[in-house]
């Protein structure tokens, strides 16, 4: 038996939260009435940018996963709402930005069928030699997760991913942010 070393490992957090999805939900749909599509990743969906609410704001900041010896105490928090309508998706994308230190969704409406977020492996030049990718990785390019309603996923904000389409009769909604500009303790 051979021991192996796993290096670079890509870290996705996942959290069972408690937010007030209801009230969430009220706000998402008064942003998606009054705040222009700006669709940059989603097929046939609704994207709202600058969506602000100071308990949204404060409770991410529980989730932040945080190394002892380098505190995250300050940061700015860049948040969108998505709105995926029956039939819509979301292409391949990064949260690639000035200041992006870390990425987030969390989910206010799953219904079943609606869609899996697909993570694309970050090791882009695998794809150019098929016989290395079968050897490590099986051929996987992708790893894909079901989310539930009221959880987060915090990910590396250059870690590629899209969303499967909709395939339900009802929407799927969330909020993706960044958070930027970080300062350690």
């Amino acid at each position: 038996m051979m021991d192996t070393i796993n290096l670079f490992p890509t870290q996705i957090f996942l959290h069972k939260c408690d937010f007030d999805l209801e009230n969430l939900f009220n706000k998402i749909k008064e942003c998606e009435k009054n705040v222009p599509n700006e669709s940059h990743s989603s097929v046939g969906g609704y994207q709202g940018r600058n969506f602000k609410d100071k308990d949204f704001e404060e409770k991410i900041y529980r989730y932040i996963p945080q190394r002892s010896d380098l505190l995250i105490k300050n940061y700015t928090l860049d948040a969108w709402v998505n709105i995926n309508y029956p039939g819509s998706f979301n292409n391949p994308h990064e949260h690639l930005g000035a200041g992006a230190f870390l990425s987030g969704i969390l989910y206010v409406k799953v219904p079943e069928n609606s869609g899996k977020i697909v993570f694309h492996d970050p090791r882009h030049y695998m794809q150019l030699c098929s016989e290395p990718l079968m050897y490590y990785n099986g051929g996987q390019m992708t790893t894909s997760y079901t989310p539930c309603e009221n959880e987060l996923l915090l990910f590396p904000y250059w870690l590629v991913h899209s969303v499967e389409e909709n395939n339900s009769n009802e929407e799927r909604i969330s909020i993706s942010f960044n958070i930027n500009m970080v300062n350690f303790k």
